[in-house]
């Protein structure tokens, strides 16, 4: 069973479902928002983008006819025409570990198939891992009532803090929806093709030896396109929320910091150079709050990166994965929406050092 969390936050009367919590989850995002909005690091506040109050974009993110939706459409399209390209040469899995499972849309329609793929032929245990709980409670009962012979759980935990590395056999991995591809940096991050060769290291470290692991990529480089997806009003609503949830849990006694008082950027934010979005909050009135035992302050016109969205070529990812030490099973793309999935194998667990 995979439990790596400290806390157990529910269990169903059946045992079919298991849930555990990260007990560092809370500290992660404190210390996380601190070095942010203090500038000791840039673009590290993607993964707590997932809470109750950006649920409803995440909902509409699920209108395959919505411009949001473009990878959740490109996903779905290569899913149903192409499972059996997606999952060549992979062993039938004892586990199936969902990174960054998503809501329960994502998991009917992207994860269920691998599922159904799988069950009764030596598939036994899903995982849903997700920082947002909630996704990973909905994920692994989800799957659960589809395939009640097969164990579930979830995991409220950062993806690339899991380490499944002590398992026996092989399991199959699933990281869709470009959450590989939301990665830390400031604004035209030279250095992100060697970041996404470190992460790609951290997953080989992380999963036993000749794992499989599914990537869904962004491999969009057209400016129009990216804009028609980002600079709708829900989503630059969505990445303002931020700044109210920081207020709510973590500063809701500094009347100095105003979370109102940020908007998104809509002008200079694309990077062909470093194939990158940066999802950056512009600050639009002078602030100063204490935070952590340190004063901050924000000028007028300040920007904050948030985020970044890479979209590097299926080339360069299958590169990285090479620098990493994994090896490309297989790759498809749909060239209408400007998406990939690409599987490798992480191959032999790496060498001890003494």
């Amino acid at each position: 069973m995979l439990m790596t969390g400290q806390d157990t936050l529910k269990k169903d009367t059946a045992g079919t479902v298991q849930v555990s919590k990260d007990a560092a989850s809370n500290a992660f995002f404190q210390v996380d928002a601190f070095n942010w909005l203090s500038g000791r690091n840039e673009g590290i506040m993607g993964p707590h983008m997932f809470f109750k109050e950006s649920e409803a974009y995440w909902d509409q993110c699920t209108d395959l006819d919505n411009p949001f939706s473009r990878m959740q459409r490109g996903q779905f399209n290569l899913i149903t025409h192409n499972l059996d390209q997606i999952t060549a040469g992979s062993v039938v899995p004892s586990t199936l570990a969902d990174y960054g499972c998503g809501n329960e849309f994502a998991v009917v329609n992207q994860t269920l198939p691998f599922v159904q793929k799988w069950v009764g032929k030596g598939l036994q245990e899903y995982a849903a891992i997700d920082l947002f709980g909630d996704f990973a409670v909905a994920a692994a009962e989800t799957i659960g009532r589809n395939r009640r012979n097969i164990t579930c759980s979830a995991h409220e935990a950062d993806f690339m803090r899991q380490d499944f590395s002590d398992l026996q056999d092989p399991l199959f991995g699933l990281c869709l929806g470009k959450t590989v591809y939301n990665a830390p940096g400031g604004e035209n991050n030279l250095n992100a093709y060697s970041d996404l060769v470190d992460k790609l290291r951290k997953f080989k470290k992380f999963t036993p030896a000749n794992s499989n692991i599914a990537f869904g990529i962004d491999v969009c480089n057209d400016e129009e396109r990216l804009k028609e997806q980002y600079l709708q009003d829900a989503h630059k609503k969505f990445s303002v929320e931020l700044m109210h949830r920081i207020k709510r849990e973590l500063l809701p006694d500094q009347d100095g910091f105003l979370p109102d008082a940020w908007e998104y950027a809509e002008e200079g934010v694309w990077h062909p150079q470093s194939h990158q979005w940066s999802h950056v909050l512009i600050c639009t009135e002078d602030q100063e709050y204490e935070f952590m035992g340190h004063k901050i302050s924000h000028k007028k016109g300040d920007r904050l990166v948030q985020d970044n969205s890479y979209c590097h070529p299926v080339a360069d990812f299958q590169k990285a994965a090479l620098e990493a030490g994994c090896t490309t099973v297989s790759s498809v793309v749909d060239h209408d929406e400007q998406v990939a999935i690409v599987t490798i194998n992480t191959g032999q667990a790496p060498a001890l050092v003494n």
